[in-house]
């Protein structure tokens, strides 16, 4: 069967083999989990070992803790059979009772109406719960003179159970007619049996070190809370720093996001600064090349001008014309005067800049850039 399909088949059939008067909505309430807790909490509060339950019960070890139930009272017995003193906490536990006093059932019945407010059929003389109820008291007697060290005379237990006796007249011919003297005398019979019927059982060599067990208990509960408190704190700080870390980050990841945006636009205008540049340097190549700065002459060599370094460019080669086309293109240069004439006025205006002076220079080029236009002008209508 596949894993988890256990409880879903076990389930499919219990609701299936409810009687036919139980109705749809009571039948979907009642579940194969419940029945698995039952089992499991059964066997952890019995003898049973770790690996027999799992043999038994067919659940891997890691989910078996789920289905056990934590507050059954079963479950709880075998620490506190630990602190009230027995070396062996799977022992079986016999009660007090009230039957080792070896009185009339009418003495006990009226002493217990005295004690108790009862307004419930179960505890009556016949009721279901009526042993119970007779344990409790016989609890109560066997354990009055511990609790009378441990919380003084006066203590509301032990008050109401002295008013009991005196107002019942509950007496004993063994303890003189008297009910304190009863008091204490069956306490003594009921714990004399109690310690018969359960050999097991080590009673404390002091009374009072129940209050002490007590209180230790109560400590490390105090201390496991404290604990609990200073994690919670712990766990707040450490969401606190991871929280101002993160954002740290974040701010940290804006700042080189913006160190990035900034170098790119750095990188922009070193561009266009590059690409002005080269346009500057070839419109004074072109107008006026000695405003151009002199390339870095090699050791041993003379510095050249810029006329010299023209001179030794190479001229570009003529374009092989047809004769019908050299024909066309003497008859369209008509207008090549003009063309000169204004080409060399635009050398004389760059010639005549002054490189110590920029405001010649930038009149200079305004100048030359329309003569270059104008001679584009005209060799367009040309």
């Amino acid at each position: 069967m596949a894993h988890g399909n256990v409880s879903r088949w076990l389930t499919t059939a219990i609701r299936q083999n409810f009687p036919a008067r139980v109705p749809e909505e009571e039948k979907k309430k009642v579940t194969a989990k419940s029945l698995r807790i039952a089992g499991t909490t059964t066997m952890s509060a019995g003898n049973v070992d770790y690996y027999s339950s799992h043999a038994r019960s067919g659940h891997v070890p890691t989910n078996q803790r789920y289905y056990i139930d934590t507050s059954d009272i079963l479950s709880s017995m075998p620490a506190a059979m630990c602190l009230a003193g027995w070396r062996d906490y799977h022992a079986k536990v016999y009660l007090p009772n009230l039957a080792c006093l070896k009185m009339p059932n009418e003495v006990i019945n009226n002493l217990i109406d005295h004690l108790v407010a009862n307004s419930l059929p179960q505890f009556n003389p016949n009721g279901a719960l009526r042993p119970l109820l007779c344990a409790c008291i016989a609890s109560m007697i066997m354990h009055d003179d511990a609790v009378i060290t441990d919380l003084g005379y006066m203590n509301a237990a032990s008050f109401a159970l002295r008013n009991a006796f005196k107002n019942s007249k509950t007496v004993d011919p063994r303890a003189e007619n008297d009910p304190l003297a009863t008091l204490k005398l069956w306490g003594n019979i009921i714990r004399t049996d109690f310690q018969t019927n359960n050999p097991d059982f080590q009673p404390l060599t002091n009374t009072t070190n129940s209050i002490q067990v007590v209180n230790s208990i109560n400590q490390i509960g105090s201390s496991v809370t404290e604990l609990l408190r200073e994690n919670n704190v712990l766990k707040q700080q450490v969401l606190q720093g991871y929280a101002a870390a993160m954002a740290e980050r974040e701010e940290n990841r804006k700042e080189r996001e913006a160190h990035r945006k900034e170098r790119e636009a750095h990188r922009k205008e070193r561009e266009e600064s590059k690409k002005l540049r080269k346009e500057v340097s070839r419109l004074l190549l072109f107008f006026n090349p000695q405003l151009l700065p002199q390339s870095p002459s090699t050791p041993g060599s003379a510095p050249q001008s810029p006329s010299s370094h023209l001179g030794k460019r190479k001229a570009p080669p003529e374009p092989l014309v047809a004769p019908a086309a050299a024909a066309s293109f003497e008859s369209s240069n008509t207008v090549a005067p003009a063309a000169s004439t204004n080409v060399a006025f635009a050398a004389a205006t760059a010639s005549a800049v002054d490189p110590a002076d920029p405001a010649s220079s930038d009149s200079s080029i305004q100048e030359m850039e329309t003569n270059y236009n104008h001679v584009d002008h005209n060799q367009e209508h040309g």
